[in-house]
């Protein structure tokens, strides 16, 4: 229990420096970021190339990766971030408190809500779990998946009003 916490107290150590670096624009942050307006989001560019759309008032935490200059993993636990990841750049994860989703190089949206978490894959493949007993699932361009504590739903295409409304949410 004791070094979860101490482990936990690291990441969000690390974390708060990384973005507060990263907001302020200085040049020697590994993802200089940007704020746009409409809608209010900030956009990391990481050197190592991962883009890293966050909504306003998103909760997430992230560390610096031991061998890639970037963000390697982050952890979203309100709202939702786009992420697009060079292909060959190795494992980047987004975690949620219900599901995990692992890529190799992509585009695709993390949406964690209060009971549950939405990932919907724009291009590319993205793998999902859901927790121990629940396995893992393929997404591909046009498939989303919701992710509860209890369940992980079957990978469907998102009907058109679904994939247009998270959009919007990035200005796509």
């Amino acid at each position: 229990m004791h070094i979860q916490r101490t482990a936990r107290w690291l990441s969000l150590s690390i974390a708060s420096l990384f973005f507060a670096t990263a907001a302020s624009g200085q040049t020697s942050a590994p993802c200089p970021s940007q704020t746009l307006s409409d809608p209010p989001r900030v956009v990391y560019r990481c050197a190592s190339g991962v883009t890293i759309e966050v909504e306003q008032r998103t909760a997430l935490e992230g560390f610096l990766g031991p061998i890639l200059e970037g963000v390697r993993n982050i952890f979203v636990s309100d709202r939702a971030i786009m992420v697009d990841v060079e292909p060959g750049l190795g494992a980047f994860q987004i975690r949620t408190p219900y599901a995990i989703a692992s890529v190799r190089g992509t585009t695709f949206i993390v949406d964690a809500l209060t009971n549950s978490a939405d990932v919907f894959v724009i291009e590319g493949l993205v793998s999902v779990s859901g927790g121990y007993a629940m396995g893992l699932v393929e997404l591909s361009a046009g498939d989303g998946v919701s992710v509860t504590s209890t369940a992980l739903s079957d990978v469907s295409q998102w009907p058109q009003t679904r994939v247009s409304a998270l959009l919007r949410r990035f200005d796509r």
